[in-house]
């Protein structure tokens, strides 16, 4: 004990080898794999403690701890790891493999079979390709009884039968893919029993026939797909139904904008969009487009917290002319304000939201701002930045909105307006923040100006930072 205490002391106890060979694995585990396995030669003792790591992470750019490595390689050290991998079961197996090839699509199947077979809980999947096509995926997928995640980050196919129950435990879907094919994602998704939470990611712009993507999961709490087009030749020709009566969460962003149909309109909890950015940068958006956005916004309406993007409300500002949508559930917005529109939809968000709790406004400043096609939309009313207040006071001001946080504003006149507003007629206002942007000048707006405003709430603090 006495020669102990004196290691200790001198800094030559090693405490990390005093501890079983099943927590030095379990440590090992949060490794990537070809770091763990060259602990191999810090000791006789662990020469082969990573073969009992749980978890294997392999990366064809990171291979035996290099940052090279050919592919040839990289398929001899994945079937080295997992001849000598003891675990049996298998709680994450992360493979990205760069450069791949269906040359190498037998030991890509070998591999993801290992996997299945040794209960996977995480299945995460990477190739990019030097070929194009989608990737094949074994049949032993489809009916792996384990997976509770699973990331798919590349065009693929696999066979799902129609007798025998898919992914059974599956909660986590997420699927990347460059020419999604819909046939297959809808059989996909119906064979998640218990599916919770899908992410899709896609760069539509090869998707030249319209597709059609239904989405019935009547267990589906959390939605998120996220669309990107590269360059803007490509027209919004795409539909996504989504029947999911339970859905919470809600992020849809799409450099376009696609159609959006919500047939069974869940009580949000929250929900995010951002729409049309490329229509902006083209200064194009179509009547169809127009409607689409509205379509959306109808099958949101029911949510309590909602962030809209500068872009989604200039688009929404030509829809919302002749529709009138009230929001009953919703107590928190946030909303971006663009170069164009300005203000515009402010006052319908304001009337339309009567309990609404806390406001959050953020300036954009772009150069740039949208504009329909010639021949297919008048130039709405009230184009710019100027502030309209309703007719009325809005009942929210008057008797539930108690926070607002203003961003990034410079001082112009139109800012003023909406602040002076805002402290004037919020009877219940606690707090107002206010960031200004790096362009503001003190010329142009002070803190003084602020607090001399007439304030509608004797509780209210102001804030600037």
């Amino acid at each position: 004990m006495h020669s102990k205490k004196c290691n200790a002391k001198n800094g030559n106890l090693d405490i990390i080898s005093t501890l079983p060979d099943a927590v030095l694995g379990h440590i090992l585990s949060f490794l990537l794999t070809g770091d763990a396995v060259a602990t191999s030669v810090l000791s006789k003792r662990w020469k082969y403690l990573w073969t009992l790591i749980h978890n294997l992470e392999f990366d064809s750019i990171f291979c035996r701890g290099k940052r090279t490595c050919d592919k040839s390689c990289f398929v001899k050290f994945v079937d080295r790891v997992l001849d000598c991998c003891q675990s049996q079961n298998i709680q994450k197996f992360d493979l990205r493999f760069y450069g791949f090839s269906p040359i190498e699509l037998p030991s890509v199947h070998r591999w993801i079979c290992y996997s299945v077979e040794r209960n996977v809980y995480e299945l995460r999947l990477r190739f990019p390709l030097e070929t194009e096509g989608p990737v094949k995926l074994p049949k032993c997928l489809s009916t792996c009884r384990s997976l509770v995640l699973l990331e798919l980050d590349s065009d693929f196919v696999f066979e799902i039968p129609s007798s025998v129950a898919c992914f059974p435990s599956l909660k986590i879907l997420h699927v990347s893919a460059r020419n999604p094919d819909g046939e297959l994602m809808e059989k996909l998704f119906v064979s998640c029993p218990i599916l919770e939470d899908l992410t899709l990611y896609g760069n539509i712009e090869g998707c030249d026939d319209p597709l059609t993507f239904n989405i019935a999961v009547p267990t589906l709490k959390k939605l998120a797909i996220d669309l990107t087009v590269e360059e803007f030749h490509y027209c919004s020709v795409h539909t996504f139904v989504v029947k999911a009566p339970n859905l919470e969460y809600l992020k849809i962003q799409d450099d376009t904008l696609e159609c959006y149909t919500l047939n069974e309109m869940p009580s949000f909890c929250q929900v995010y969009v951002d729409v049309g950015n490329m229509l902006i940068n083209q200064m194009g958006a179509t009547k169809d487009e127009v409607n689409h956005a509205m379509e959306l916004i109808r099958g949101i309406k029911n949510t309590k917290s909602l962030e809209l993007s500068f872009s989604t409300m200039a688009i929404l500002s030509y829809a919302f002319e002749d529709n009138v949508l009230i929001f009953p559930n919703l107590t928190h917005l946030k909303v971006g304000i663009d170069s164009c529109f300005g203000w515009k939809l402010l006052q319908n968000f304001l009337k339309n939201s009567p309990n609404l709790e806390a406001l959050v406004l953020k300036k954009e400043h772009t150069d740039s701002s949208i504009y329909p096609y010639e021949n297919e939309l008048e130039e709405p009313a009230h184009v710019g930045y100027d502030w309209i207040p309703p007719e009325n006071v809005p009942s929210c001001l008057l008797f539930h909105l108690k926070t607002i946080h203003i961003k990034d504003i410079e001082g112009e006149e139109d800012e003023l307006g909406v602040i002076k507003y805002l402290l004037e007629n919020g009877l219940v206002l606690e707090k107002m923040s206010i960031k200004l942007s790096p362009y503001s000048t003190k010329e142009l707006f002070n803190e003084n100006m602020i607090t001399m405003f007439p304030m509608g709430s004797k509780n209210c603090r102001i804030k600037f930072v």
